[in-house]
């Protein structure tokens, strides 16, 4: 009947039967009255039927009720049905069951964060409100998802009823309307606790109370059971979505599936103290600071002032600091890693800022503001905690960091040495010293540093080897730096800077074979590392392979386009190598071009040619693209080149060469106006250096006299 007087009002018909009118005749009658009607309704049309809580449905109409509503769909396939079922049930899962195999079973997993943020952007946009999709693509809306996440724990439904939070922060329209859901969702977790046997109820109710994930033996202990019978009564539970499970070795540990079926105990016994489920939510909703201030605005009569009140003690109590660290974790891995895009990389570092600020994790939420170049927004905060508590040594050490990114470096290092002194055996903080050592060149005492850090954290040895090596290379002691680094190549592809340096040492002997394999397996396992595909791009252009090159030096260039300017120059070199004269005209800079055009011709001088030979090279290159910018840097080549041979032009041969230079390009070149002041200045230059004319020289003005001395004077080179 209900499904009647809907589509009724769906589709505008004619209201349907009264129950009055149905409820004197026999339950077969009524329900032919009213498919009857149903049919009239439809016609050829189909009858898309949407049930929540399917279960519950099959339940009530029971075995026979399922049976002629099957029957009823054979006969007239009108029907398509979308049910949705907290779990799997026996009246669609056993065989023998009249809907066994008509549904097609799609199991939701539960939302992760990007998952949850998707969803809720997706009801912004059904909602036409573009403040709320542009508060989730920022990190106070990312951080505030995961705080829906610690109580929702992944449930679809629960993220739709927190939607409307998500931008409230003053008290008066947060708490009020929270409490009313939380109100309006008690019956509903009341419902599905009536359904559990005696037994499964308690097991439920510990992990309510408990909080913390529990092992079989754990759940059966309190709750007064035998392991065999915790077990058995916990794998049903898992069935029905009740809890979930995460295996460590041998051992399971169980915990709620939804934390917000904890409101089934607190709820009877909170009276009027505040919901722990809910203090736990406005903890990781809001930061120290955010909760001082409400608490600070807050009236007597304000509800959520118990609440603000509790939340802030969290953060005093011994385990208020666990829920979000997986969440840091995963986003300090994702900065480290620097796999992704430079707007996703600062997206999750803005983020990594937001959570470990409400948690209050120094380390993290330094690192994530460095990254940002917003260092010095963090200093007054840890100044601030550094007041309350002077002998803290994670403030003392991310001031240390914070001071040293923004370049206090005095500053910084009498930070981290306090913290040292309060806590010498501490691994991390004598990396920390280690890298201001090397900073400050102090190599050896930077190397004694990073040795008491692994000796009293074995667990850095990967990391800080890293940080040893790359001191090592500074010193040019690459066969150190290759022992440093060799037992830790098996970690190469998840830790940043292991086969970058130890290729680089081979590249620093002029091993470019072995260079490129390592700095190719950098590049593959940090796509982003900018330096890894410039160096196995300078490696392949040592090899003579160039059109390898030019691939790996453009990843590198579009990774950092202010990066080293060698891999701009190498880049060039590459495409000049193979030809590709129209890519380089269009991609370098004039400077640039002019540059690289002048190592091709000291590439031509190196191999000595006569003039014939000479001539034809030369026009080669210079025909080699007619665009103006070619042409200009052609000419800005040979005139480096001058200013080149004046300065290591000294023995016989390169004198020798010198006048081969000057007569094939007065050959090529005499009664072009374009080329008249290269052409003087290759026949003073010629004059000076072969004929000790030292006169010739001051037949130039003085600004072409400083092309060919530059910073020597004018004496020392009339006197070579």
């Amino acid at each position: 009947m209900q499904t009647l007087r809907t589509a009724s009002e769906e589709v505008g018909a004619p209201s349907p039967p009264a129950v009055g009118e149905i409820s004197g005749l026999t339950r077969a009658q009524a329900e032919d009255c009213v498919w009857r009607a149903l049919q009239g309704m439809l016609g050829t049309k189909t009858l898309f039927l949407i049930i929540e809580n399917l279960n519950a449905v099959f339940e009530k109409i029971g075995e026979q009720g399922q049976r002629q509503w099957r029957a009823l769909m054979q006969t007239y396939p009108q029907w398509a049905i979308l049910a949705t079922t907290p779990a799997l049930f026996s009246d669609i899962s056993r065989q023998v069951s009249p809907f066994y195999g008509f549904f097609e079973v799609i199991h939701l997993q539960p939302l992760s964060v990007d998952d949850s943020i998707a969803l809720l952007k997706r009801l912004a946009h059904c909602n036409n409100d573009a403040d709320v999709a542009a508060f989730l693509d920022t990190a106070v809306g990312r951080a505030r998802v995961r705080a829906v996440q610690h109580i929702a724990g992944g449930n679809h439904r629960i993220f739709v009823l927190f939607y409307e939070f998500l931008t409230q922060a003053e008290s008066v329209h947060f708490l009020k309307p929270l409490l009313k859901t939380v109100d309006a969702l008690t019956p509903y977790y009341q419902a599905q606790m009536s359904k559990l046997s005696p037994q499964q109820q308690k097991i439920v109710n510990f992990l309510c109370e408990y909080r913390s994930p529990a092992t079989v033996t754990n759940i059966a202990t309190n709750c007064f059971t035998t392991h065999q019978t915790a077990a058995s009564q916990l794998k049903q539970l898992l069935t029905d979505r009740y809890v979930r499970v995460d295996r460590v070795g041998r051992e399971a540990f169980y915990e709620l599936a939804e934390p917000l079926l904890r409101i089934c105990v607190e709820a009877k016994s909170h009276r009027e103290r505040p919901l722990y489920l809910l203090v736990d939510f406005i903890r990781y909703w809001f930061s120290r600071d955010e909760l001082e201030h409400k608490l600070s605005d807050a009236s007597e009569q304000d509800p959520g002032k118990g609440y603000f009140l509790a939340a802030l003690k969290q953060y005093d109590s011994q385990d208020s600091h666990v829920h979000l660290s997986p969440e840091i974790a995963s986003l300090c891995a994702a900065l480290s890693q620097r796999k992704g895009t430079p707007e996703k990389l600062r997206g999750q570092a803005e983020e990594l800022a937001a959570l470990s600020h409400i948690e209050e994790d120094w380390a993290h939420y330094i690192r994530a503001l460095i990254f940002l170049k917003k260092a010095s927004q963090g200093i007054p905060i840890l100044e601030e905690r550094l007041e309350k508590d002077p002998q803290d040594i994670k403030v003392l050490r991310s001031l240390a960091s914070a001071h040293g990114s923004v370049g206090s470096t005095d500053l910084a290092e009498q930070f981290l040495d306090r913290a040292i002194r309060l806590s010498p055996n501490e691994g991390l903080l004598l990396w920390d010293k280690g890298d201001f050592l090397a900073r400050k060149n102090q190599h050896q005492k930077a190397l004694a540093a990073y040795e008491q850090a692994v000796f009293f954290e074995p667990d850095l040895a990967p990391l800080v080897a890293v940080a040893k090596a790359g001191v090592l290379v500074r010193m040019k002691n690459l066969r150190a730096a290759r022992e440093t680094l060799s037992s830790h190549l098996r970690e190469g592809d998840r830790i940043r800077g292991v086969f970058f340096l130890y290729g680089l040492t081979f590249g620093n002997e002029g091993r470019n074979k072995e260079a490129l394999e390592y700095f190719g397996k950098a590049a593959r396992a940090f796509e982003d590392d900018s330096n890894a595909w410039g160096n196995m791009g300078f490696a392949l252009c040592r090899l003579g392979r160039y059109d390898e090159a030019i691939e790996p030096l453009e990843r590198s260039l579009a990774l950092n386009p202010a990066g080293h300017k060698d891999y701009a120059h190498l880049h060039y070199e590459a495409l000049l190598e193979t030809k590709q004269y129209a890519k380089a005209a269009e991609v370098a800079s004039p400077e640039d071009l002019s540059h690289n055009i002048f190592h091709q011709l000291l590439k031509i001088a190196n191999l000595r040619p006569q003039q014939g030979k000479l001539q034809q090279e030369l026009l080669e290159l210079k025909n080699a693209h007619e665009a103006v910018a070619w042409q200009d840097a052609f000419l800005g080549g040979l005139i480096e080149l001058a200013s080149f041979a004046s300065r290591n032009f000294k023995v016989r041969g390169d004198l020798e060469d010198l006048q081969i230079w000057n007569s094939a390009l007065r050959e090529l070149f005499s009664g072009q106006e374009k080329f008249s002041i290269l052409l003087k200045l290759f026949d003073v230059l010629t004059r000076v250096k072969v004929f000790k004319d030292r006169k010739a020289l001051l037949e130039l003005p003085r600004e072409q006299r400083l092309l060919l001395i530059k910073e020597e004077t004018e004496e020392e080179f009339s006197n070579p």
